[in-house]
């Protein structure tokens, strides 16, 4: 008898929702991330914050708004002859290499000597994004 892995499977929705979790998750950790740098920052709060919510507002609508509506298509024709998918299949293997190569890039910028307004500038924009386009997620789920 040959030697198999049980595979997580559930609903497409479930997957769906699932990546709008994930998406979300990582963006309030992001823009908690960046808070507390601002908390410490030398000056004033006010503008770092201000763009890097700005610039998520503009990631979300033209760059991860587009990526979430493509991976929740992808989704939803996964494997069409399947009621049920792999829970891991909310998102795509190479972006599995993608995530890996942006968490590298985080440790090297909290290490790095760039100041720590600028620093929260950069995760607010990247979590702004990723939180707002999570809810692309949560609303495909109830439209199938």
């Amino acid at each position: 008898m040959p030697f198999s892995i049980p595979e997580p499977s559930a609903k497409r929705s479930t997957v769906i929702v699932a990546a709008g979790i994930v998406w979300l998750a990582a963006g309030l950790f992001m823009i908690e991330s960046g808070v507390a740098k601002l908390a410490v920052a030398e000056t004033s709060p006010f503008v770092p914050a201000a763009l890097g919510l700005f610039l998520g507002l503009l990631k979300k609508r033209f760059v991860l708004g587009r990526m979430a509506t493509a991976n929740i298509a992808r989704i939803r024709n996964l494997a069409p002859q399947k009621e049920r998918i792999c829970l891991f299949a909310f998102q795509a293997f190479q972006s599995y290499v993608v995530v890996i190569v942006m968490v590298t890039l985080g440790i090297v910028l909290r290490n790095s000597a760039i100041p720590s307004e600028w620093r929260a500038t950069i995760l607010l924009t990247i979590g702004t994004s990723l939180a707002l386009a999570s809810f692309t997620y949560f609303a495909a789920r109830k439209t199938g």
